[in-house]
């Protein structure tokens, strides 16, 4: 269901919040509750619109001035959610990129990992090579047999 808050309703109608929230309290206005937010259908904003009810006015005194202010507010409604469309594909745009740019960034960070690690194996090699505890190392990782010297 579309709806409107009550900040929301009261703004379009005119009629204050706490007028608003008696309506609701007498039944005088359909509303469902998300969460902690009351909204008011867009059923019953048409309605109000349509009955005549301004800022200052009787019920039903101004149909024609209000169907008017229907079409505007259908309007603005329209180019409300047009924009908040736009808004939802620039965030999904923009979902993506990111994605893109962690994927990069892990691949970049696995390359240099992958980097340090032979690194690592090199320089221990190279270390057990010239204190000559443990030749069989580079055996296992070159193929060829080193000398030991024993003096």
């Amino acid at each position: 269901m579309k709806g409107y808050t009550v900040a929301e309703y009261s703004d379009l109608t005119g009629i204050s919040r706490q007028a608003v929230y008696k309506r609701i309290a007498r039944g005088k206005l359909r509303t469902v509750k998300d969460g902690a937010i009351t909204l008011i259908s867009e059923d019953e904003l048409e309605k109000e619109l349509q009955n005549g009810s301004e800022p200052g006015s009787a019920p039903g005194s101004a149909p024609a001035e209000n169907s008017d202010l229907v079409v505007q507010l259908k309007e603005r409604l329209a180019e409300k959610d047009q924009l908040i469309d736009q808004l939802r594909a620039e965030i999904e745009r923009n979902r993506q990129d990111y994605l893109d740019m962690l994927r990069t960034k892990d691949d970049q960070i696995r390359q240099a990992d992958e980097r340090l690690r032979e690194a690592h194996i090199i320089a221990n090699a190279n270390l057990q090579l010239t204190d000559g505890r443990r030749p069989g190392l580079l055996q296992r990782l070159f193929g060829r047999k080193t000398e030991t010297t024993t003096e």
